[in-house]
């Protein structure tokens, strides 16, 4: 399975290099953060959070997928592996960075033993 994890920043043009890149480097799946709205909604093979913080596409279409969703997490189920893409903004709290953390803790816990992919873009910011 070939995997490329992205943040897009809402770029639009980002998004057709994404497209040529994966097309070129036969990419299975692909983990994305802050896409482009406008290409959100004009593409009905992305699955995205309920905030539309991530999304995940799966190409070469791969049978019996299985999503799982929160807030700036989705898990995509293919072939018995999870394929998490997470996102944080850097602007929230410490205490929302920290619910976040363990809201993804408690959907690892629930999965079990399933491989697991966790990729995205966590914006930890250093006090320092």
């Amino acid at each position: 399975m070939r995997v490329l994890q992205i943040n897009l920043k809402h770029c639009y043009a980002a998004h057709g290099m994404l497209e040529i890149t994966a097309r070129e480097l036969n990419i299975d799946i692909i983990l994305a953060s802050e896409y482009n709205q406008d290409v959100i909604l004009n593409n009905a093979l992305l699955i995205t959070d309920r905030k539309r913080d991530v999304a995940v596409k799966v190409r070469n279409n791969h049978a019996n997928i299985k999503i799982i969703e929160h807030d700036g997490l989705l898990g995509v189920e293919v072939e018995k592996v999870l394929y998490m893409s997470c996102y944080v903004s850097p602007n929230i709290s410490t205490e929302s960075y920290g619910n976040y953390v363990t809201r993804l803790d408690n959907v690892l816990k629930q999965i079990g033993k399933k491989k697991v992919v966790v990729a995205g873009n966590f914006n930890a910011k250093s006090h320092l």
